[in-house]
């Protein structure tokens, strides 16, 4: 794999198990991570917990462009962005 290293990586989906996996991943690479997903950020960072280059954790739901919005101005600039969110048939997901 390449390095990743000083590369701010935004990956959607991270507390799934594709990205979560892609997280651990680039985490080794170097890259500094910003994980989203629409679940709970203590959630999420739990299931990252192998990932010590985590920069930020939020919950957001990317199909919600006002939240995109909110958390890219809090980042700033990327280098990279990873989706890996999925949505499927689920009652608490909102």
């Amino acid at each position: 794999m390449r390095d990743f290293i000083n590369q701010q990586i935004v990956i959607a989906g991270a507390a799934g198990g594709i990205g979560q996996q892609i997280a651990a991943l680039l985490a080794d690479a170097g890259a500094t991570l910003h994980l989203l997903d629409i679940r709970h950020p203590d959630e999420t960072r739990a299931v990252s917990t192998a990932c010590a280059r985590i920069a930020s954790v939020h919950r957001c739901n990317v199909a919600r462009r006002a939240e995109v919005d909110a958390i890219a101005a809090q980042i700033g600039a990327v280098d990279v962005l990873i989706d890996a969110a999925g949505i499927w048939p689920h009652d608490d997901w909102m």
